[in-house]
């Protein structure tokens, strides 16, 4: 069931990774792409990037979960020493230019909704990295309208780099351990989101948050170390804060308030595979909520999530 997907994306022949930087796709015609071995023959990694995919997927569904492939993602990098990338000729000659066959992937995001979970507005998730350093997983709450991905808080987030198999295996332990209580989790972010969405921002509050999200910014650029220790994570770079600094202008235009569930769904606008770099989507996303929660939690006793 889990190979269904809610967005009518087609089986790919061929990739241009020269013209979008971003390409959706089916989890077929991830399977079809070149595998990466190591000298022995194996996956680079432990595993193949399809492969972990099937193994949550196939957890979920063994608990009755309903899982459906909802986005999947594969991009470019810019690293010329292992580009997210890569098209092999040598392939190529024996199948067509630009052949799906002939193309590692190395940078895929997918999100399998647990559909057991879902309300219409929202379904609880799996979002899934895999990259050139390793791997990383979240459980959270996918919004169906704006397809934003939710994470509340760091605590739902998981990482194994390289491809330890300690690591690796406590990885998928851990996603087997959200599995099995995926109904109490989801029944906690939900009860959060109906915190959000029961406060409301005022403009000097909305911007008190903007003028937050910026300082973190700093912080963790900062040549200064003992500024740049003070962010683990910055919820958006400059670029995102651009984009979602607009995007309330524009907001706060129309009304004078917004809920804090608003103000999360319109910066999580840019923590998707087409204006984030894959492996700080879902970091990142468990930032933000982490720095309102804190704030709020000091402030508004409310919203102590």
């Amino acid at each position: 069931m889990y190979l269904q997907q809610l967005n009518n994306i087609e089986n790919a022949q061929t990739f241009d990774f020269e013209a979008e930087k971003n390409i959706e796709l089916t989890l077929d015609t991830l399977k079809r792409t070149h595998k990466e071995n190591d000298i022995f023959g194996r996956p680079l990694k432990g595993f193949y990037h399809y492969e972990a995919i099937e193994r949550i997927a196939d957890a979920a569904e063994s608990r009755g979960l309903m899982p459906i492939v909802s986005d999947l993602w594969a991009a470019q990098n810019a690293s010329k020493s292992a580009p997210g990338v890569v098209l092999l000729p040598q392939v190529e000659a024996v199948t067509m230019p630009h052949a799906v066959e002939a193309h590692i992937l190395r940078r895929v995001f997918c999100t399998l909704n647990l559909m057991k979970y879902d309300d219409g507005e929202k379904c609880t998730n799996i979002a899934l990295t895999f990259h050139q350093d390793g791997v990383q997983v979240a459980i959270g709450q996918r919004v169906t309208i704006c397809r934003n991905q939710t994470i509340l808080g760091a605590e739902h987030t998981a990482i194994s780099k390289g491809n330890d198999q300690g690591s690796i295996n406590e990885l998928f332990a851990t996603v087997e351990r959200w599995l099995d209580n995926a109904a109490a989790i989801t029944d906690t972010d939900r009860q959060r989101i109906e915190r959000l969405k029961a406060q409301r921002f005022d403009r000097p509050t909305a911007l008190m948050y903007l003028g937050l999200l910026n300082c973190m910014r700093v912080a963790a650029d900062s040549r200064n170390k003992a500024i740049r220790d003070r962010v683990k994570v910055a919820p958006l770079n400059q670029a995102q804060l651009s984009i979602f600094a607009e995007h309330l202008t524009e907001r706060l235009m129309m009304a004078d308030s917004l809920t804090a569930w608003e103000f999360l769904n319109l910066a999580t606008e840019v923590h998707k595979p087409t204006t984030a770099d894959m492996p700080r989507i879902i970091p990142t996303n468990a930032a933000l909520f982490d720095m309102m929660a804190a704030v709020e939690t000091e402030t508004q006793p409310l919203l102590n999530c």
